[in-house]
Formats: C-alpha cells, sequence, structure tokens
C-alpha cells in the first residue's frame, strides 16, 4: 500500500459575543491513496484495505456556551461535514462522487448543566449521530439516533463524593455501529443503564 497524501485547509474563530462563548473551524482536507475498506472479491464475506484513489472532507464544528442564570448552563457542540470519493475505483465498482460510509453529515451534542449548590451537580445530556450510508454504493443507510443522558454529582466532603449516570434515559433502541458486507449488521446500543459509584481521595 502507498502512504496517504494529506492537503488541509483549516480557520477557527474563537470569542464571545455578549453572554455567548463561541468557538468555531471550518476546514476541508483532501487525501490521496487514503485507505479504505473493501469486500474481499475472493471472499465476499470479508473485507479488506486498499488505497482508494482521492477522497475530501469539508465542514464546519461550532461550539456555543452560555450562562443562562446563576445555577442553570447550556453548551453545545455542533459538527456538519461532508465527506465523499472524489476518485474511488476497485474491483468492486467505482464509486467516485459517492459518499463513505459509516461517516454521517450531522455530530450533535448538548448539555443543560443544573448546580443548584456549590457540591452538587446536575447534567442532563442529549447526543445526536446523522444518518449515514454503510457500503461504497451508497444503496443501504443507517438513519441515526438520538440519546438522552443524565449525570449527577454531589460532593460531600473534599475528599469524598458521590456520582450517578443513567444511560439511554427514554429507553431508545439503536445501534452503536452500523456496517454492511453482505447484509446490514448492527451493534446494538445499550439500553435504559443506571451507574453509581463513590470517589474516595487518600
Amino acid at each position: 500500500m502507498n502512504p496517504i497524501k494529506a492537503n488541509q485547509f483549516e480557520l477557527g474563530l474563537r470569542g464571545q459575543s455578549g453572554t455567548w462563548n463561541y468557538d468555531t473551524v471550518i476546514y476541508a482536507l483532501t487525501k490521496k491513496d487514503d485507505l479504505t475498506s473493501v469486500r474481499d472479491p475472493a471472499d465476499l464475506n470479508n473485507r479488506i484495505n486498499i488505497n482508494a484513489g482521492e477522497t475530501s472532507h469539508v465542514g464546519v464544528e461550532l461550539a456555543l456556551g452560555k450562562r443562562l442564570s446563576e445555577t442553570l448552563r447550556f453548551d453545545t457542540a455542533l459538527s456538519y461535514a461532508i465527506q465523499r470519493y472524489e476518485d474511488n475505483t476497485t474491483a468492486n465498482g467505482d464509486f467516485s462522487g459517492k459518499a463513505i460510509p459509516t461517516a454521517p453529515r450531522v455530530l450533535a451534542n448538548t448539555i443543560l448543566t443544573w448546580k443548584p449548590l456549590e457540591t452538587v451537580t446536575q447534567e442532563l445530556e442529549w447526543n445526536r449521530i446523522g444518518a449515514y450510508y454503510l457500503d461504497d454504493a451508497n444503496t443501504t443507510q443507517y438513519n441515526g439516533h438520538s440519546i438522552f443522558n443524565l449525570r449527577g454529582a454531589w460532593q460531600l466532603k473534599k475528599d469524598l463524593r458521590l456520582f450517578a449516570r443513567l444511560n439511554n434515559l427514554t429507553d431508545r433502541r439503536y445501534a452503536e455501529s452500523a456496517s454492511f458486507s453482505t447484509a446490514r449488521t448492527f451493534s446494538p446500543g445499550l439500553p435504559r443503564t443506571l451507574y453509581a459509584g463513590v470517589d474516595v481521595k487518600f
């Protein structure tokens, strides 16, 4: 295999506007001889890595934060990216112009933090994974998912802290990852799950 050659342009801006903090980045990345995973022509149940011509990755990332009150804070991070094959001809076909599989255009994370006391913190989190294709030909798609999580911590003493988190608050069925070879394959995410513990410093 050949080494990957990459050219990247990136422009970022960070600052404050009124009561909002912001951090944004715009980028454009081109890779030549990029590695991609394709079905092995000799065994369609297996995948192999090969150099695949040229790929492009263009996107914007934005982070925003604001203190809503003395006890409440809002933070969000958003990403939108278009990732595609510019030149990709393999034994499996010509996929030039197609979206790169397992690369969602939209990623988002939002956290609402409530701190009623200096020793107590609670967070409600929303995670969004957008839709993405599972195959090079862009014929099979995973529709993405949204998951809510709840976290809390209580600092009892300087060296003693209680914490808990409830993942997948709405008990939604979703795929932690998805792929396609001869059929769609999903790795299921965990159902509603509670974790709790104690931090002790000695």
